[in-house]
């Protein structure tokens, strides 16, 4: 059930309603006392659901007012006072607030309400419900069991009733009572319509469903289950397993045991995945030492860190039989086993779910961690528990744990190294990533429910946002309380315990690129933002809200969520974007130009973004398109950092230390300075050096990472293209060394052919060369062999008009083929046309035709027909592993997958195609030497 809310509407004369929800009436009080309250009337309303409100016409007489409902009007303070009568004609009863919030007015004619009785008003909702009518047309609506103080916030949220008792609640009580089944009042009625459960929770008698499933048997050969079952309105399995802890010890064992024997009549009773599911509660939850089984299957269940079957839940057959020791037959004697001593079991093990049992000492030992404050008073716990660090109550706790279980909690949150996934510490620990999760989670909770220290995290965190009007960053914790020390330069680790054992009090949220501790969850903080940014829109167009008025706006929906040391942060977010007047501070326009759009989605942006994507942000941002074009093109006079292939952002998201920067920029200096005054080096020959020399530099240290971190450089120029030189050299960007016209000059140089290897060996002694440089055909250059270039007028020294006999040859042919052709068939195309001319080589006349505007030479010297697109018609060797990859059925060996890729791409190849298989996500089995795509 939903939880009761405060609700704060606002009706103004223009017909609009502002609702708030608030937790005191202090917020309603700041924000009723900051409103410019001419021409306005509040409401105040206690319930489950926002409330219909009715129009201004309706309260029009009541301006600068406060009205409450009836829900508010029997829950105020002492301090307070309304009207004894209804002050309004709509279906929904209102009373006017006399004093309390500054009033203080006095009515005539108020008539008085007396002590414990019912005030039948006109305005009763539809029908004119009574009491009892009202109660029962909630229950049956809800077909479940509900406290009166439930039905009582249902009965008025859906002004089913309006009671005009001091005690509306103590009325509805006797009326539940005198309407119920088997009561034992003096006055009650003969119309019998409610039930009431042993636990004091009424119900329609109407509601009562016939029982499905398992419980049917208990009709006939049980009926004294099936009176307690009925009470808790219990009558298929999943309500079962809902409210089996709300019944007594004995019942819930006896429902227990008819429930495991009816269900495994429809289950494969060999299979242990099926059949532990069903088994009662007590054997689930028991530690597997006290069930009986053989010494090979306990130590096959401790192996894989399962000390009690519930545990088991969620493995699949298949998954159990990878376990060492554990084949077919042990899963049969183990099911066998557990079928035979279900009965005996049932009735001897702790029954932890019931609401009756105590655990023994021994039992706590067997069950889970102990903890050495137990038996300590909470104050003395507490005073204790913080002397010690958070860091060491943390390892003292994996210190309890099996080896597996600390190695898990070790890589999920980040204690020596990053974070790992759950797939990651799967692969290292050898289980199922879905096993890892639930050896987490159960090891959480073992620590959660022995020890102590996680209930500090939120208390001592807590006390920390107590009357807070500045964020608590992550990173800051420490300082504001040493407790929580030790954690520097591993901050993801204390966020990870924070996040994992507060148990939801206390969350984390990225805010601008830093990490800050709220009581709000990242979800309802971006919400908020979307909220307001949709609400300021709509306010700038109304011209009548100051700054100050926002501020107040705010204000009021942190307090109401608990976390107003946020507000300059909210502040901050929009204060780029809301533009006022001079003249009296009123909000006039949301947004600004695209450019500073652009800019606030930069400083907001929780990590570097595509310029793509910032355009997109950038147009939500102003409600108008931004052109993906003026977004990247004003990048750069924002200050806007390169990160990666289109990828920009600030500055801040540097993840390299100062420090190593510095050091960076220091080493990068001094090997310029030490090689020649003209060279030109390309950032990623400086990556490489780096990288070679100091192994432990950073790994997010990349050639967009380097380039920013020399930007900073005084001793160094930057060239552009990724390419920088010594700063006293005198370089422009403009005397960057060109690629193709120093290929041709080395190829012009060298007065002969040259492989590529070569060409980049001898264009490094003038500038840096990319490790990953295509060499690409030019109007000069062109590929005259294998990786081997030359000078089109020097090393072609066939006929021109021969070139274009065989040019207009090869287009009819792969015209009439309708397919692409490889470099390696070109021989055979010659063959085939036998022009009786000279032949020229075959990468030569690829390379000619690419220069040709009727073909297009794809990748891996593939040529096809420029009509076609980009589309040669023929596979790759790379396409044809993907095709064979999408289409596998079953795993491969390696020369079965080379018929394969030779069939597709009908090329004979003297390589296997292992690298692309990797490259390509499969999986190799050592073992079987079979290849496989998950």
């Amino acid at each position: 059930m939903s939880a009761l809310k405060m609700f704060f509407c606002i009706v103004s004369d223009n017909g609009a309603v502002d609702v708030t929800v608030h937790r005191e009436l202090n917020s309603i009080y700041t924000l009723w006392s900051n409103e410019k309250i001419f021409n306005k009337v509040g409401i105040i309303h206690i319930g489950f659901m926002r409330p219909k409100v009715p129009g201004y016409d309706e309260v029009e007489h009541f301006k600068e007012s406060i009205l409450v409902s009836s829900s508010v009007k029997w829950a105020l303070p002492t301090e307070y006072r309304t009207s004894n009568t209804v002050v309004n004609n709509s279906k929904i009863p209102l009373y006017q607030l006399l004093s309390g919030f500054g009033y203080d007015i006095e009515i005539e004619d108020d008539l008085p309400v007396l002590e414990n009785t019912v005030q039948e008003t006109s305005f009763k909702a539809e029908g004119d419900h009574t009491i009892a009518s009202a109660a029962l047309e909630v229950l049956e609506a809800t077909s479940q069991s509900m406290s009166k103080e439930e039905i009582y916030g249902h009965i008025i949220d859906r002004n089913l009733f309006s009671f005009g008792a001091k005690k509306p609640i103590s009325v509805l009580n006797v009326e539940l009572n005198r309407h119920c089944k088997d009561t034992d009042y003096s006055h009650s009625s003969s119309n019998k319509i409610f039930g009431k459960t042993s636990n004091g929770l009424f119900y329609a008698l109407s509601a009562k469903k016939e029982f499905t499933g398992w419980l049917k048997v208990l009709q006939d050969e049980n009926p004294s289950l099936e009176s307690e079952c009925l009470k808790l309105l219990i009558f298929d399995d999943k309500t079962y397993l809902e409210k089996r802890h709300e019944l007594t010890d004995q019942v819930s064992r006896e429902l227990d045991l008819i429930r495991f024997e009816q269900l495994k009549l429809s289950i494969d009773t060999e299979d242990p995945s099926q059949l532990i599911p069903i088994l009662p509660i007590p054997i689930l939850n028991a530690h597997i030492s006290q069930l009986g089984l053989t010494v090979r299957t306990s130590n096959v269940f401790s192996i894989q860190d399962i000390f009690c079957l519930k545990d088991a839940i969620g493995i699949r057959l298949t998954d159990m039989l990878k376990w060492p020791n554990f084949g077919k037959k042990s899963a049969k004697d183990l099911c066998e086993l557990l079928i035979a001593s279900a009965t005996k079991l049932t009735f001897q093990l702790p029954n932890p779910s019931s609401k009756n049992i105590n655990l023994t000492e021994q039992e706590n030992v067997i069950n889970g961690l102990t903890s050495e404050y137990e038996n300590q008073s909470g104050d003395y716990t507490f005073e204790h528990i913080k002397q010690v660090p958070l860091k060491q109550h943390f390892e003292n706790s994996l210190a309890l744990l099996s080896e597996n279980a600390r190695l898990v909690l070790e890589y999920r949150t980040g204690y020596k190294e990053p974070i790992k996934t759950l797939e990651e510490v799967g692969q290292l620990v050898g289980v199922t990533r879905e096993r890892i999760r639930q050896i987490q989670k159960k090891n959480i909770n073992k620590i959660i429910d022995t020890e102590y220290w996680d209930d500090c995290i939120a208390i001592k965190i807590g006390n920390l946002l107590i009357d807070r009007d500045q964020p608590l960053y992550l990173e800051m914790l420490e300082v504001e309380d040493d407790w929580f020390s030790g954690f520097i330069g591993n901050y993801q680790h204390l966020a990870a315990i924070i996040e994992l054992f507060s148990e939801n009090q206390i969350q984390l949220l990225t805010i601008n690129g830093a990490v800050v501790i709220s009581r709000i969850s990242q979800d309802e903080w971006d919400s908020l933002i979307s909220g307001f940014r949709k609400s300021l829109k709509a306010k700038a167009g109304e011209y009548r809200w100051t700054r100050e008025d926002i501020k107040l706006i705010f204000k009021a929906e942190l307090e109401s969520k608990g976390a107003i040391e946020l507000l300059s942060v909210l502040l901050d977010t929009f204060s780029g974007i809301l533009q006022f007047n001079s003249e009296n501070d009123v909000l006039i326009a949301y947004g600004k130009s695209s450019e500073s759009a652009v800019f606030t989605v930069l400083q907001q942006a929780e990590s570097p973004l595509h310029y793509s994507e910032l355009a997109d942000r950038a147009s939500a941002l102003l409600g108008k398109k931004v052109d993906v074009r003026t977004a990247h093109n004003s990048l750069a006079k924002l200050g806007a950092k390169l990160f990666g292939r289109g990828t920009y952002g600030l500055p801040k998201f540097n993840p390299i230390s100062d420090l190593i920067c510095n050091h960076i920029r220091t080493v990068v200096a001094k090997t310029l300075y030490e090689g020649p005054l003209a060279k030109q080096w390309h950032v990623t020959e400086l990556l490489t050096y780096l990288k070679e020399k100091f192994p432990a530099l950073p790994k997010d240290l990349d050639m967009y990472i380097l380039n920013i971190i020399l930007e900073d450089c005084v001793e160094l120029t930057y060239l552009n293209k990724n390419v920088w030189a010594r700063a006293d050299s005198g370089q422009k960007p403009t005397d960057r060394v060109d690629m193709a016209d120093a290929f041709t000059k080395i190829l012009e140089d060298a007065g002969k052919p040259l492989k590529g290897k070569e060409i980049k060996a001898r264009l490094e002694v003038v500038r840096g060369v990319h490790d990953s440089l295509q060499i690409q055909p030019t109007e000069r250059m062109l590929q005259v062999g294998p990786d081997t270039w030359g000078l089109y007028e020097r090393d072609i020294n066939i006929d021109p008009k021969n070139i274009t006999q065989y040019l207009d040859a090869l287009h009819s042919y792969l015209k009439n083929e309708q397919k692409g052709i490889h470099v390696t068939e070109v021989e055979d195309f010659f063959d085939k046309i036998n022009l009786g001319l000279e032949l020229p080589e075959s990468y030569t006349l690829l390379s000619l035709a690419q220069q040709d505007a009727r073909f297009y030479l794809g990748r891996s010297m593939f040529l096809g027909l420029a009509e076609w697109g980009d589309d040669t018609r023929r596979y790759t060797n790379a396409q044809a592993v993907r095709k064979i990859l999408d289409e596998m059925t079953e795993p491969m060996n390696i020369n079965k997958i080379n018929a394969k890729v030779h069939a597709l791409t009908g090329i004979d190849t003297d390589t296997t195609v292992t690298g692309i298989l990797k490259n390509e996500g499969a999986k190799y089995y050592k073992e079987q030497r079979l290849w496989f795509k998950e």
